[in-house]
């Protein structure tokens, strides 16, 4: 559970850290800093600042903090003048709680910052009793759900010849036709976070098992989707679960409900014609060459952006000079073997995000028990 405090101080009890840039302030340089005080039971302990580029032009003064295990987020923001945003989490590269502000411009005098909130996580196990209140007014009459429709005429490619021969490859792929359940296996490999780690979100592991399976109906569109994703070991991760009106994830038990007018058959492949195109359709280049996936020959379709000056994304460790996505296709089958993205940065340097591995693609007569499992627990009005 994560809970908060504010900074001991001035200001309604809001602590207040003081930055002084000397006289020739710059993007790229970083100061000492000394300065500790209390935020409730914890001792902050601020130990260095430096000036970085930002998004939209603007200046990041990121701080390095000292502090207690437990605390996963300092906030701070400008006691005069404003802040297009701040943000706060542990930076992964260098192992470090920091706090970002971003500002309008270079700063040419001390600036004053308030501690406006420390949060920190709270360890259980908890148990919650919740006893909901008998509702002292008329049931309103529920609305019946809309008639879902079969989905408009997709988004044409651009007229680029690549584009058109992977898109007249792709379409020999068999896909298992309805109606029944389909079941997919892929295989994801992600490279270590380079971002902030803001202590929301679970900690999931680099390399994945995922399996999908979607429910069909009689013209091929699905009805509901289940991903389950394990450790290659076959320990739970977590799951999702959606069927066009709601959408559940477990085990964080994120939520959410809204019709889907539009009906949609699956994106086995997550639709990698889609991804390029819009690559393309934004001033990037693509390119094939041959490849091969596990010893199978595939072409390798690849579209990069190329941005000049670098685009800075605040989940980044260093600014984005070339963004890549490729898709490796069976040119006898049409079938996408494998996905990847790349960046490549400012100084040169250039590292694989994340490679996504299609196992199989199968129609099955049964629901694995572990989907349908998940499926009974949710309970609809």
């Amino acid at each position: 559970m994560s809970a908060s405090t504010r900074g001991s101080g001035a200001d309604n009890g809001a602590g207040i850290l003081t930055f002084d840039p000397g006289d020739a302030p710059a993007i790229g340089r970083e100061w000492p800093l000394d300065q500790t005080f209390q935020a409730g039971q914890f001792t902050l302990h601020f130990v260095k600042a430096r000036l970085k580029a930002a998004q939209d032009n603007g200046i990041a003064l990121e701080l390095d903090i000292e502090t207690s295990p437990e605390i996963t987020g300092i906030n701070l923001y400008p006691k005069e003048g404003s802040s297009f945003s701040t943000e706060s989490g542990y930076d992964r590269a260098r192992g470090i709680l920091v706090s970002r502000v971003t500002i309008a411009a270079l700063p040419t005098r001390p600036v004053d910052l308030y501690v406006s909130e420390v949060i920190y996580k709270v360890k259980g196990p908890w148990e919650i009793t919740w006893q909901p209140l008998r509702l002292n007014a008329p049931i309103p009459t529920p609305t019946p759900a809309p008639t879902r429709l079969a989905p408009p005429n997709p988004t044409s490619i651009l007229d680029e010849p690549l584009l058109s021969e992977m898109e007249a490859l792709l379409s020999k792929a068999a896909a298992p036709a309805g109606p029944g359940w389909v079941h997919q296996v892929s295989l994801l490999d992600q490279t270590s976070p380079t971002g902030l780690d803001t202590g929301d979100q679970m900690e999931e592991p680099l390399q994945m098992r995922v399996d999908g399976w979607f429910l069909l109906d009689e013209q091929g569109y699905a009805r509901v989707t289940v991903y389950i994703r394990k450790t290659l070991e076959g320990e739970f991760v977590s799951a999702d679960v959606e069927n066009g009106i709601y959408h559940f994830s477990f085990p964080e038990g994120r939520s959410g409900i809204g019709q889907d007018i539009y009906l949609a058959r699956p994106s086995y492949y997550y639709n990698p014609l889609s991804t390029l195109n819009g690559y393309v359709a934004e001033g990037g280049q693509i390119t094939r060459e041959i490849s091969t996936v596990d010893g199978t020959s595939c072409y390798l379709y690849t579209a990069a952006r190329t941005y000049d000056p670098p685009l800075i994304y605040s989940w980044e460790a260093a600014p984005v000079r070339v963004m890549a996505y490729s898709a490796c296709i069976d040119p006898l089958t049409g079938a996408v073997l494998q996905l990847q993205s790349r960046m490549t940065y400012a100084d040169g340097t250039t590292r694989i995000k994340d490679t996504t591995s299609f196992i199989s693609l199968e129609k099955t007569e049964n629901l694995l028990e572990e989907a349908r499992q998940l499926l009974d627990k949710i309970i609809m009005p």
